[in-house]
Parts: C-alpha cells; structure tokens; sequence
C-alpha cells in the first residue's frame, strides 16, 4: 500500500503493478499500518482520524479520533493488539485494535515510536527545547508494562528517523542523517557512530542480531 499527499491509499499489486483498490480520504494520508494478515489497513489522515479499513470490501470499519494533529506514524505491537500512534499535536496514542478504543495517551513525544522485542519496551522520538541556531532532539524509551520513563537521551543536533533495540534492550540503535548511532540505554552513552549516505533511513535488523538493514532516501 502506498500513500500520497492527495486524499487516497493504493493498494498495487508488486509482481504485476496493477491497482488493486483506492481507499479514497476526505483529505491527504500520512501514517500507514497493515495487519500481517493484509486483512486490515490503519491510515492517519489530515483531519486527525485513524482509518480502519477492511482491505477486501475496501470499507472503513472503525475511526478513532483523538489527535489534534495529523497522525505521523502508526506502529503495532508484536501481537497486533495494541497499536501506538504519533502525532504532530505531540502525543502518543495507546489504541486497543480489538475494541478500537484509546487505552492511554503520553504527552512530549511527536513522531516515531517503535516496540522492542518483547513489547516490554517503547521508544519515542521528541523534539526538545529549540536553541539558536540548532533544535535540541531526544529519544526517550519506556518500559511497557508500567508506562514509566526509564531515560531520555539527547541526541545532539542528529535528528533521530529510526530506531531499533539490540541485545535485548542493552543498546538502542538510531538513524539518522549522518549514518546511525549505537548507545547504552542505561547510560544513554555513545558507543558507535558509523556513518552512511542518505536520508530518512528507517532501520531493521535480522534474527541474529548481526546485520543491520539501513533503508533510505
């Protein structure tokens, strides 16, 4: 599924690039979720509202309103029970996919979110206070179970695009402009900056932990 900034989701077949289905939006579509079944879409539109679509009859199913911006970034948990939602308003959303109900909602924490691997733990990027001439940015990370912020770390002027937690939750690594960094949650220290070309880069890793994937512009 791809999304535009015009007021539609399409859904393309990969081998053949044929149109599957448009999901037309009252406005232009940001955030993207696809259940791993590719029964159900999430899609976060300009006017604040969750979509969730039902792909095959090409219906909306459920809204959930709460954002007072434009959802950026939608992500589920390992079991696709619980999906987080990122917006410009400044929030993270906790939304039960099951009831398609809000479960909470955490102020300071505006685009990208991302589960460990256990779901027992979430990092959130923010922006911090802005300086002359440079915008202070921050990862914070929290422990799942009790919603408590375990650390915040300041990440210079690197504005952080991806993360990924390695070594069961040992080490956070983040994306960004100048390549990606490896650093100690529990100290927030920097241990690695490797640097790479491109921008906007999410990040993956495999089974073993010892390959990372660096997907960018």
């Amino acid at each position: 599924a791809s999304s535009a900034m015009d007021a539609a989701v399409e859904i393309l077949d990969l081998q053949s690039g044929q149109l599957l289905k448009k999901l037309v939006h009252p406005g232009a579509v940001f955030g993207l979720a696809w259940t791993k079944d590719g029964s159900l879409l999430f899609t976060g539109g300009s006017d604040g509202n969750i979509r969730i679509w039902d792909v095959e009859r090409g219906v909306v199913r459920s809204v959930l309103s709460g954002h007072q911006g434009v959802p950026l970034d939608l992500q589920f948990n390992h079991d696709e029970n619980i999906m987080i939602s990122t917006s410009w308003d400044g929030r993270l959303r906790l939304w039960s996919t099951k009831s398609a109900m809000e479960i909470c909602s955490q102020g300071d924490h505006s685009q990208h979110v991302v589960f460990g691997k256990d779901d027992k733990w979430l990092v959130g990027q923010s922006y911090g206070p802005v300086t002359d001439p440079l915008q202070v940015h921050e990862l914070a990370y929290f422990e799942f179970a009790s919603g408590r912020e375990c650390q915040l770390i300041y990440c210079e002027d690197r504005e952080p695009w991806g993360s990924l937690f390695l070594q069961n939750g040992k080490i956070l690594a983040t994306t960004h402009d100048e390549g990606v960094s490896l650093r100690n949650t529990t100290t927030g220290d920097l241990l690695k900056l490797q640097l790479t070309q491109g921008k906007n880069k999410r990040i993956y890793t495999d089974s073993t932990e010892r390959h990372l994937v660096i997907d960018s512009e």
